[in-house]
C-alpha cells in the first residue's frame, strides 16, 4: 500500500534536493518552467521536465554506470554509452541536479579507464583513448565499421566533463582523485 507514496516522497526529495541545491554542491536549477507571454508555461517547459525526467529516472548516485543516449525509454543503444553523455547529459545535470548524480557518471569513466588505455596502445597512442560505444567494461562494443577507430572527439569529451564538474563543484579531494583521467 505504500510503495506509491515513498515513491512519490522519493521523487520530492530528489526534486527538492534539486531545487535547493547550491552551486557548491552542485545544481541549483530552481524551477524549470519557461512561461510565455502570456505568463503560461509553455511546451518547452514540457520538452525541459520530460528531458530532467528521463536523466533523473535512469541514473543513481550510488550506481556509477553510464547512461545511453536514450536512457531507459529505449534500447536502440543496447544500453550502450556514448559521449552523449558527457557532451549532452552532464551539463544539465550539473546545473540542475545533486552534484552526485554527475559525478556517478565521471565514476563509470573512471571505472573503465582500463579499457582507454588499452585502446589508446592498441592504436600507438600514450594515454588514453576511450571506447566510441561503451559498456561496462569500457571497450568498444559498436559492431558497424570503423567507428570506434575515427572517433577521436571522446576522450576530449570526457576531459570537458570533468573540467565542468570541477568548475562547478570546486571539490578538491574529487580533483585530486579524477586528475589522473
Amino acid at each position: 500500500d505504500g510503495l506509491f507514496d515513498s515513491h512519490v516522497a522519493a521523487w520530492a526529495a530528489l526534486l527538492d534536493s534539486s531545487s535547493t541545491s547550491s552551486s557548491s554542491s552542485g545544481g541549483g536549477g530552481g524551477n524549470l518552467t519557461v512561461r510565455g507571454n502570456n505568463g503560461e508555461a509553455t511546451e518547452l517547459t514540457k520538452k525541459v521536465a520530460a528531458s530532467y525526467y528521463a536523466l533523473l529516472s535512469s541514473i543513481r548516485a550510488d550506481w556509477p554506470h553510464g547512461l545511453s543516449p536514450g536512457g531507459l525509454s529505449t534500447d536502440g543503444y543496447e544500453g550502450h554509452t556514448f559521449w552523449d553523455q558527457e557532451t549532452w547529459m552532464v551539463p544539465p545535470l550539473l546545473a540542475l541536479a545533486p552534484m552526485d548524480l554527475s559525478a556517478s557518471l565521471l565514476e563509470y569513466r573512471q571505472k573503465t579507464l582500463a579499457g582507454a588505455y588499452a585502446k589508446a596502445a592498441e592504436f600507438g597512442y600514450a594515454g588514453t583513448m576511450f571506447a566510441w560505444e561503451s559498456c561496462v567494461t569500457g571497450t568498444d562494443q559498436y559492431w558497424f565499421g570503423d567507428c570506434g577507430k575515427l572517433e577521436h572527439h571522446i576522450t576530449a569529451d570526457i576531459g570537458n566533463a570533468l573540467e565542468q564538474h570541477w568548475y562547478v563543484s570546486r571539490n578538491a579531494t574529487w580533483l585530486q582523485e579524477y586528475w589522473p583521467m
